[in-house]
């Protein structure tokens, strides 16, 4: 989900969305439940008006990240997380079948905070998740890891509790 309008410079609010009940299984596009914005050239951000909420969610061997929230233009709401259970995540997206490296800018965690201005509130509970990353790849700034945060600002506030994270790696 995105908000993004290149040919009306008015600011736009929108009401808040939801994602909840959905399947997501054998997804080869870069990221399952994507959310996120970016100032257009020429054009604006919106914001949202209230609370996203993200739950109860199946994603099973996911390209890139699981869940992923994230922008550069100052969405200032809140999002709430809860009861998804993600599986198998953080695989390559777009690459050429052979090596890993070639995929498309993949993210290897389960869950994905981009804050590059991002002054919102996130929290995230009672989610389950299992297994995450690509053991050979290394794209880029690619993070494997359960939880990871990306982008040059520190403006998003976590609340991560009551989750549980089962991984084989150390």
């Amino acid at each position: 989900m995105t908000i993004r309008d290149i040919f009306d410079a008015n600011y736009i609010v929108v009401q808040p969305w939801e994602f909840g009940w959905n399947y997501l299984h054998e997804n080869h596009t870069k990221n399952g439940i994507h959310n996120y914005d970016e100032n257009n050239i020429g054009g604006e951000c919106g914001n949202i008006s209230g609370t996203v909420e993200i739950h109860d969610n199946l994603v099973i061997n996911q390209s890139g990240s699981g869940i992923s929230i994230g922008g550069s233009c100052g969405w200032s709401n809140s999002w709430k997380v809860y009861n998804n259970l993600i599986s198998n995540s953080g695989l390559p997206s777009a690459y050429d079948g052979i090596d890993p490296n070639t995929s498309d800018s993949p993210d290897t965690s389960g869950i994905v905070v981009r804050d590059s201005g991002l002054p919102v509130t996130i929290d995230y509970y009672f989610n389950t998740l299992v297994t995450w990353g690509s053991a050979n790849l290394s794209y880029n700034s690619a993070v494997n890891s359960a939880f990871s945060f990306e982008g040059s600002e520190d403006l998003v506030s976590i609340t991560f509790d009551n989750n549980l994270i089962i991984g084989s790696d150390d």
